[in-house]
């Protein structure tokens, strides 16, 4: 009787250190999945603030020529002014 408990014990005992050997696979694989994930992650913040270098590098371009693009409508409307008084100035003549 004494035995037939022990041989219990002792399959509850190898079904549990089963368990556990599993349990230890599924966390060592759940540890290389993160470490993989932790990797993309930095690999995604190196691109995201490239990106947006890359961004604040364009915005100041873009408000280059915006200011550019302002300087010149503001002369030619100057030379088209200029044209225009020449003509009133010539047909004054």
């Amino acid at each position: 009787m004494g035995d037939m408990i022990l041989q219990q014990i002792l399959g509850h005992v190898e079904q549990i250190n089963e368990r556990l050997g599993n349990l230890e696979k599924e966390v060592a694989t759940t540890n290389k999945r993160l470490e993989s994930l932790e990797s993309r992650v930095d690999t995604i913040e190196v691109r995201l603030t490239s990106l947006e270098s890359g961004q604040k590098e364009l915005n100041g371009i873009v408000r280059a020529i915006h200011d550019r693009q302002e300087e010149n409508d503001a002369k030619l409307e100057a030379l088209t002014m200029d044209v225009h008084r020449l003509r009133a100035d010539e047909l004054i003549e």
